[in-house]
């Protein structure tokens, strides 16, 4: 579920990060994308590496 959110929000970002500025493409990532994966930031706390590298992946792009 978390997985096709980020997904979702990836794409979004990706698609509007040439109509708009950084600091406003910041405040969209801090809100959107980054939100996700603090919500979950607890939960993944003590989980091994290789089941949270999708998401650490996800959010470089």
């Amino acid at each position: 579920m978390v997985k096709s959110k980020l997904s979702k929000v990836a794409s979004v970002i990706y698609k509007v990060s040439h109509c708009i500025d950084h600091s406003s493409m910041r405040i969209l990532y801090c809100s959107l994308f980054l939100h996700q994966l603090m919500y979950c930031c607890e939960i993944w706390g003590n989980t091994c590496d290789k089941h949270t590298m999708y998401y650490i992946n996800t959010e470089k792009e």
